[in-house]
């Protein structure tokens, strides 16, 4: 009797794992890989690198000059306004 109750349990307990196993082999799922993964890092010219750090320093003075923390002479003013407006001459042209 027992070795019968014991084939019963060992039996439902291989048919409880058959069913939860996956039998089917299915390849893993592909990797999300991220945009920034993919660009590749270009090393930007000194031309590139010299209009990058003038707009940045002409979009500051605009802010500072927006906040009313621009201390500028007129003479100072008006060289520094050339420099920018040089920078953004060829913004909207097509």
């Amino acid at each position: 009797m027992r070795r019968g109750v014991a084939a019963v349990v060992c039996a439902g307990v291989l048919a409880a794992l058959a069913g939860c196993a996956d039998w089917r082999r299915q390849p893993p799922p592909p990797q999300r890989l991220s945009i920034k993964d993919d660009a590749p890092k270009a090393e930007l010219t000194v031309e590139e690198r010299a209009k990058r750090e003038q707009a940045n320093w002409c979009g500051q003075r605009h802010v500072e000059h927006s906040a009313g923390n621009l201390r500028e002479s007129e003479e100072q003013k008006r060289v520094r306004d050339g420099q920018c407006a040089e920078l953004h001459k060829r913004d909207y042209v097509q």
